[in-house]
C-alpha cells in the first residue's frame, strides 16, 4: 500500500498563519469585542438549531467519535489521538486556574444552563483534533 505524497509545508503551515493572521488583526483593531457582538448577532437571523448543533462539535468524545473511522486505517492517528488528548486534559486544567474570571453578571442565567467548563471543553477539542488531523 503506497502512501500518499506529504503536502507541501506552506500548505500546512497556511491555516495556523491565517490564524495568526487573524489574531494580530484583532489584537492591532482592538475589534475582538465588535466581532464578539457581530457573530452573536448572526443568531438572530439563524435561529437557535445551528448554534447548537455546533456547540456539539466542541465535545471532546465527539471529536474522538469523527476520528474513529480512522482507527483501523489509520493506527497512527489513533496513537496521535490519545497522546493528544492526555496534553490537552493536561494543558486545559492546567490553565483552568489561571485564567479563572467570574462571568459577566448579565450571563449568571446562562451558567445555569451550560456550565462553566464549556470553553475549556473547546480548546480541549481543538488541540485534539489538532492532534488527530
Amino acid at each position: 500500500m503506497t502512501r500518499a505524497p506529504a503536502p507541501h509545508p506552506a500548505v500546512i503551515w497556511a491555516v495556523p498563519a491565517i490564524a495568526i493572521g487573524i489574531l494580530v488583526a484583532l489584537l492591532a483593531t482592538n475589534g475582538n469585542r465588535n466581532t464578539f457582538l457581530a457573530i452573536n448577532a448572526w443568531s438572530h437571523a439563524t435561529g437557535p438549531a445551528p448554534w447548537s448543533y455546533l456547540t456539539v462539535l466542541g465535545d471532546t468524545t465527539v471529536a474522538i467519535a469523527l476520528f474513529l473511522p480512522f482507527a483501523l486505517r489509520r493506527p497512527d492517528v489513533l496513537r496521535a489521538l490519545a497522546v493528544g488528548a492526555v496534553l490537552a486534559t493536561l494543558f486545559v486544567h492546567g490553565l483552568k486556574p489561571l485564567l479563572a474570571q467570574p462571568r459577566p453578571p448579565l450571563c449568571q442565567f446562562a451558567r445555569l444552563q451550560y456550565p462553566a467548563r464549556v470553553p475549556y471543553h473547546a480548546l480541549r477539542t481543538a488541540s485534539l483534533c489538532a492532534a488527530g488531523g
